[in-house]
């Protein structure tokens, strides 16, 4: 994972396009995430209950920025070559929740623990939580764990065993399922299943030829409730397209099911900078199978407060500012 002209850190792209281990499949996930140098999602989140009734709503807004593995005309942001990516989540809705925030700092070098900092308006302050909250619900009702960010939400190297354990086909939501042109703001709002009709959104699904399936156990977290993940990755991009969780016992935990494609729908493009469709998720499904609880994640064009999704920024120094250290989650909170 270095620049091969200078031994620096890695300046972008997959590095591994034909997937031979397992280390080699996270690690192409675990350096882009969003294959983006910077992403900023507007996300609305439904929680739906173990007897379908709705439990939550929320709207909150995700921050990647990269500052080595980047693909753009910068190598490195800020010439922060220790450091992999910002991180930051910032709900604004409802108002229990708005105002709460998480700042992750990752460093390059991936047997590291990133810091974990929150600021919760209850408190009016900046806390550091233990490296465990990562396997912890960022808000009640909520499905979705730091951990669980593109099946690769932790450090690659705080994990371990991590092995190829099949190459098969397997069905999965790509393409089809981006509603730029249906809604607005792009929610999926087609539901289906669970006891009262509302538990899984409409997906259209393809046959992907073939899947690197890997394991991998939390060997850097002793007290981690997960025993172990198992991803499925389309080989032709690299990208996962299915995750699951298993507890400590060795009973599923969690399965997680995101669409990706890009976004155009009908007559409806949503255009990057270059003119092209972006690529990007569209929406997941978060499934604690054990108690029945399920998180819809839609990835939208706007969320409460204002917030919009881009995936590039002219000034990225703002965005780091405004969004990526402790005192910017700090200013969030309290805005």
């Amino acid at each position: 994972m270095v620049e091969a002209a200078t031994g620096g850190p890695w300046i972008g792209g997959n590095p591994f396009p034909d997937i031979k281990t397992g280390d080699e499949g996270i690690a192409n996930l675990t350096l882009s995430w969003g294959r983006h140098d910077m992403s900023q999602y507007a996300v609305r989140d439904f929680d739906i209950n173990p007897d379908g009734s709705p439990a939550y709503t929320y709207d909150f807004f995700w921050t990647e920025l990269n500052t080595t593995a980047r693909t753009g005309k910068d190598k490195y942001f800020k010439d922060k070559k220790d450091m992999l990516r910002f991180q930051s989540v910032f709900f604004t809705s409802p108002q229990e929740q708005a105002g709460a925030s998480f700042l992750v700092p990752w460093y390059y070098d991936q047997r590291k623990f990133p810091e974990i900092y929150g600021y919760l308006p209850q408190f009016r302050r900046v806390r550091q939580f233990p490296a465990n909250q990562r396997f912890e619900p960022l808000v009640p009702g909520i499905t979705l764990f730091l951990s669980d960010a593109w099946a690769a939400g932790d450090p690659m190297r705080t994990w371990g065993n991590t092995k190829i354990v099949g190459r098969e086909p397997h069905l999965a939501a790509l393409g089809g399922n981006f509603r730029g042109e249906e809604h607005p703001n792009w929610e999926n709002h087609n539901r289906h299943g669970g006891p009262k009709g509302q538990t899984f959104m409409d997906y259209t699904m393809e046959l992907v030829p073939e899947c690197v399936v890997i394991e991998s156990e939390p060997t850097g977290y002793p007290r981690a409730p997960v025993g172990k993940k198992k991803i499925w990755v389309d080989v032709r991009n690299a990208m996962v397209i299915a995750y699951i969780t298993y507890d400590r016992r060795g009973a599923i935990w969690k399965q997680v099911d995101p669409a990706f494609g890009p976004q155009i729908q009908g007559k409806f493009v949503n255009k990057d900078e270059s003119g092209h469709p972006n690529w990007s998720w569209t929406s997941v499904h978060i499934h604690d199978i054990q108690s029945n609880r399920m998180s819809l994640l839609n990835h939208v064009k706007q969320i409460s407060g204002g917030y919009s999704s881009s995936y590039y920024s002219p000034d990225e120094n703002a965005v780091y500012e405004k969004f990526c250290t402790q005192s910017a989650i700090a200013r969030l909170g309290t805005v």
